[in-house]
């Protein structure tokens, strides 16, 4: 029997290809969701080798040996990781604090500008009640906030109890950076000749370019940041740079930060 007659039409394939996309995906997310957290100290570990392979080059450049960069970019890396432990975690914690205690006062302090905004005669002609917008805002700001503030402290409470993850991050990086290069290829051969070809000579340069880029625009935008909060004495200075920091990590969410 000619196989041509047994093959299915080419849209009945087409369509085959969502769901099996989908249960594909599915079955994706229940091995990430299985294998927490060990996927996210992977992936972690990943984006600090990125990161500290740049000074690592640039000290290679200078003629450093590449075992002596490595050691001063680890070294360096461990001695920030713990400054920031013992100094700016506590005083971010405390602003974290105090930003919960007093947002209920802040959103008490707009009652005011909501009650004029209710007194206007555009209000009853539109039929809109300010005070009832006030009231939901005020309740939804604050649980949503209150809740965002928990998970926060709780994250850094859990990162800092957490030594073995910590170290194992580490080993993992230090890994990576020795390592790496070895390791994608053997990703590599797992793939068939037109992948790797495609893979090996474009993702893994604009991949680490980005990612890197991104990470040390916003580590040192949230520094800057800090630094100027605390010369012109905003309020919670060290936390609104992070959290302007952090968003400046993902395209386009640094101007809504």
């Amino acid at each position: 029997m000619d196989p041509k007659a047994l093959a299915l039409p080419r849209w009945l394939r087409n369509s085959l290809l969502f769901p099996l996309f989908f249960l594909n995906g599915w079955l994706f997310t229940l091995l990430i969701s299985f294998l927490q957290p060990l996927v996210n100290m992977v992936l972690i570990a990943i984006i600090l080798a990125l990161v500290l392979d740049y000074p690592m080059q640039a000290l290679q450049r200078r003629s450093v040996p590449r075992s002596i960069s490595l050691t001063l970019v680890v070294v360096t890396a461990i001695a920030a990781i713990f400054v920031g432990a013992f100094f700016i975690l506590p005083l971010l914690v405390t602003q974290l604090g105090d930003f919960l205690n007093q947002l209920p006062q802040w959103m008490s302090s707009a009652t005011g500008l909501f009650e004029w905004l209710d007194s206007l005669p555009m209000a009853d002609s539109l039929g809109v009640s300010f005070d009832e917008i006030q009231t939901q805002l005020a309740r939804q700001m604050t649980g949503v906030m209150r809740t965002l503030g928990t998970t926060l402290l709780g994250l850094l409470a859990g990162s800092v109890s957490s030594g073995f993850k910590v170290f194992f991050v580490l080993v993992l990086t230090v890994f990576m950076l020795v390592k790496g290069e070895r390791a994608w290829a053997g990703i590599m051969s797992w793939l068939s000749p037109w992948w790797r070809d495609r893979l090996e000579t474009k993702v893994p340069y604009k991949f680490k370019r980005f990612i890197s880029v991104q990470v040390m625009l916003a580590t040192g935008f949230g520094l800057l940041l800090a630094v100027i909060f605390t010369l012109i004495q905003v309020p919670l200075a060290l936390m609104f740079a992070m959290l302007i920091g952090m968003g400046s990590l993902f395209p386009f969410m640094g101007a809504f930060a």
